[in-house]
């Protein structure tokens, strides 16, 4: 091996290659005495693994015992400057959540062969999972919800974005069950009014980050539901959201005055007179995004740079013609 602290990484590839000395880089894993590979897994103390290769039944069963131990599963890791990622199929999904019944995170994002079934597995063999991110895995429905909603009642974090097939039964009955951080399920219609009021009542005292952009049936309401129940709120996406009007705006300006980011690019109906209300109350912004918000004018960006002192990325303006 070329790194002798190799075993002391959080992070291991479990992969076709091992990272092997120069001479040797490339060769196969699997050509290996399946001994020799336990005996190398084995001393991983691992609490996080990296699905940064290929998986196969072969490197499952050398790494059953180590992975017991697993913490964090994940198709998206970095190693140092590289991002590497990688298209998990079903099966292996189904093979590694049976193999980490400790499992607290499950990061398969961008796996776009990922089923129903392979969530499924994941959550009756993982019930301490704490954060599932599933984004653009475009054939999860919302039969997965639901196997979440039954095994799952730890979940504190779920991101799904751009997944169709949900709709609002399934969210409505997951978010009545448990108190949640962060939901982020951008480009999904079943998020609707009745499922964000809910979540506002149940997850209010500490929801921290929320992301609805382009979910087409929001509304004021929801926002208003928000800006009543969550304080804590740091992080809001409405992008996308043209329902949206200044009087749900206002609803968060006077609710939500820990608030760090706001998007809600195309929000065309949003008007200055809503924008001066986030600019006086919420203090805390940094991040503010507004491309295509029509009816905004100099009036508002002014007292958003004079009352935010910790702004720093304004996005979108050249795209407000009043501006």
């Amino acid at each position: 091996m070329e790194n002798p602290n190799f075993k002391n990484a959080r992070f291991v590839q479990l992969r076709h290659r091992l990272p092997l000395a120069d001479s040797a880089r490339g060769a196969n894993i699997t050509a290996l005495p399946l001994t020799v590979v336990t005996s190398i897994l084995g001393q991983l103390p691992l609490r996080d693994v990296c699905l940064a290769g290929c998986v196969s039944k072969f490197l499952l069963q050398s790494a059953r015992a180590t992975l017991q131990e697993v913490k964090e599963l994940s198709s998206s890791k970095a190693f140092g400057n590289t991002y590497r990622l990688l298209s998990l199929g079903p099966s292996a999904v189904r093979a590694l959540a049976t193999c980490c019944p400790n499992l607290r995170s499950l990061d398969i994002r961008d796996c776009n062969t990922i089923t129903d079934a392979a969530v499924s597995a994941a959550a009756k063999s993982c019930p301490e999972l704490e954060r599932v991110l599933l984004s653009n895995c475009k054939h999860v429905t919302g039969a997965s919800i639901t196997q979440l909603s039954l095994h799952c009642n730890g979940v504190r974090e779920l991101v799904i974005r751009h997944s169709p097939g949900i709709h609002e039964r399934p969210l409505l009955d997951f978010v009545q069950l448990r108190a949640l951080t962060r939901f982020a399920m951008d480009g999904c219609t079943g998020v609707t009014d009745c499922v964000l009021a809910t979540l506002a009542q149940k997850s209010g005292s500490v929801l921290q980050r929320l992301s609805v952009s382009s979910c087409v049936h929001v509304t004021d309401r929801s926002l208003t539901a928000i800006g009543r129940f969550c304080p804590t709120l740091r992080e809001l996406g409405v992008g996308g959201c043209s329902l949206i009007t200044d009087v749900g705006l206002e609803a968060i300006a006077e609710g939500c005055q820990q608030l760090e980011l706001l998007s809600m690019r195309g929000c065309g109906a949003v008007t200055d007179a809503s924008i001066e209300r986030i600019a006086l109350k919420c203090s805390k912004l940094q991040w503010l995004g507004c491309r295509d918000c029509t009816n905004l004018t100099d009036q508002s960006l002014m007292q958003v740079v004079v009352n935010c002192t910790q702004l720093w990325h304004l996005a979108g303006v050249c795209f407000c013609d009043d501006i």
